[in-house]
């Protein structure tokens, strides 16, 4: 018994390893190229997602604002996890018409009532209130599954449409870069920027 025991901390710290060398650092970023392979999209036009809080969200969640910011982040990613207290900030500076949502890829079908209350630890420590989604299907699934870095943040309009182009790594600063991000998409259909 304790033999399987040592074998299982052995294999969850290597497997933590692994998860932790696919993380996004913002410190270096993929050349534009690969950035645009792994973030162009078609539409998250047809999807059902599950939320944390076992509700369900889908495209027509996104049709309630001009622009949903969808932050993208895993429990065992460090610049994701560290990231998350600014941009709940982030989050609630936001005019009614920008929504933030984030994604947790931890999400999977036999997700535990343990495991939902691991993910809500790190929301609640970040003081995040918002809503994050578990898991999907349709275009969303499809969507997570090209992501090749964590945390990857994309910005869709209320069809569900790219707005602008994602942001890939944890950001020093997500004010800054989330508000030019964000004007920018806003500019492009022609509503107000935000301040």
């Amino acid at each position: 018994m304790k033999k399987l025991r040592i074998a299982a901390i052995l294999m969850i710290a290597v497997m933590a390893m692994f998860a932790f060398a696919g993380c996004g650092t913002g410190e270096a970023e993929p050349d534009e190229d690969e950035s645009a392979a792994r973030t162009d999209f078609s539409a998250l036009a047809n999807f059902t997602a599950s939320t944390l809080d076992g509700k369900k969200f889908t495209q027509d969640d996104l049709a309630k604002a001009d622009l949903t910011i969808i932050n993208v982040w895993s429990t065992t990613c460090e610049p994701c996890t560290e990231e998350l207290p600014q941009l709940a900030a982030f989050g609630k500076s936001l005019p009614d018409n920008v929504k933030l949502i984030t994604y947790c890829l931890d999400g999977h079908e036999d997700l535990s009532e343990d495991d939902m209350k691991f993910v809500s630890s790190f929301l609640e420590t970040a003081d995040f209130d918002g809503v994050t989604l578990m898991r999907g299907d349709g275009d969303l699934e499809t969507f997570t599954k090209e992501i090749q870095y964590t945390p990857t943040t994309i910005f869709v309009d209320s069809s569900g449409n790219q707005a602008c182009e994602a942001i890939i790594g944890a950001e020093d600063d997500i004010k800054t870069v989330y508000t030019e991000h964000i004007n920018k998409a806003l500019e492009a259909m022609g509503k107000e920027p935000i301040s």
